[in-house]
């Protein structure tokens, strides 16, 4: 019995049970709608397969050849697809909540999204994870374990990282515009010339973090965690700023015209250079400082 007709006789039996597929040959096989929920297809050939819709809720695509599968509208909450090969993968309505996709690799369709439909990886581990130009619109990341993850010009406009782990990710150049990273963890994260127009970061841990040259027009801040953060050149006009920490920070040729700074803590931080024109300095705590150009 061939492998393609191995699962087939599976799903015509009714999906009675837990199916072991690993190693198995089944490139460019039609399983749309499919139940194979906790299927094992450990290090098989998937490649070209049509998996959209289907049910594989915790299976195992541990190693698995998926590149240019169809998985549009498919459950994959709680998959483990640690190490998949996902390479020209499209995502779209894609429930990928509680995955594991640590080490996985894809190029620049991976996970892309369109303005109707929404990737939902809610928790998902993506540590590590291959990421770059990744198209996210929208996508919900809240809470999910991104860290070191590879997302350089991702676009992730008005996606939902509330509380995600992005620590050491790579986000250079990334699009982050209006996105939720509400209480989220960016220690020593890269976002050297990241879009994050009118984004939320309120409560953020920017530790370390390098920003040089992102625009943060209008962005929300307040009381996030900039120790030692490199902000050299970057957009902040009209942020709100109000109870940042930001000892020890590099802001030398920011832009922060308008910028709310009350309560902000400026000690021992670099503002050579910088713009404060009409930036509220209410209440900031301001001990050796390098001093700005207010812009008069």
């Amino acid at each position: 019995m061939t492998d393609i007709e191995k699962i087939l006789k599976y799903l015509d039996e009714g999906s009675i049970g837990k199916l072991d597929m690993s190693w198995s040959h089944l490139k460019g096989i039609n399983l749309s709608g499919a139940i194979l929920r906790e299927v094992d297809l450990t290090s098989a050939d998937l490649r070209d397969a049509d998996l959209s819709n289907a049910d594989l809720s915790g299976a195992i695509f541990i190693r698995t050849k998926l590149s240019r599968a169809n998985l549009n509208g498919a459950n994959l909450s709680g998959a483990d697809l640690s190490g998949a090969d996902l390479r020209y993968v499209e995502f779209r309505d894609t429930d990928l909540s509680d995955a594991n996709l640590t080490d996985a690799d894809q190029s620049s369709q991976f996970l892309s999204t369109t303005d109707e439909k929404v990737t939902r990886l809610y928790k998902a581990n993506l540590t590590q994870a291959i990421l770059n130009e990744a198209r996210l619109f929208r996508a919900d990341l809240a809470e999910a374990l991104l860290n070191k993850a590879n997302l350089s010009r991702a676009d992730l406009t008005e996606a939902i990282l509330a509380k995600a782990d992005l620590r050491y990710a790579d986000l250079t150049e990334a699009i982050l515009s209006k996105s939720n990273l509400l209480a989220a963890d960016l220690m020593m994260c890269n976002l050297t010339k990241a879009k994050l127009i009118y984004a939320e970061l309120s409560g953020a841990q920017l530790m370390h973090a390098n920003l040089a040259e992102a625009d943060l027009t209008e962005a929300k801040l307040n009381q996030a965690n900039l120790v030692r953060a490199n902000l050299a050149k970057a957009l902040l006009i009209n942020a709100d700023l109000s109870n940042v920490d930001l000892r020890g920070a590099n802001l030398k040729g920011a832009d922060l015209r308008g910028a709310n700074l009350s309560g902000a803590n400026l000690t021992d931080a670099d503002l050579s250079g910088a713009i404060l024109t009409n930036a509220d300095l209410t209440d900031v705590i301001q001990e050796f400082f390098t001093s700005p150009n207010r812009g008069y």
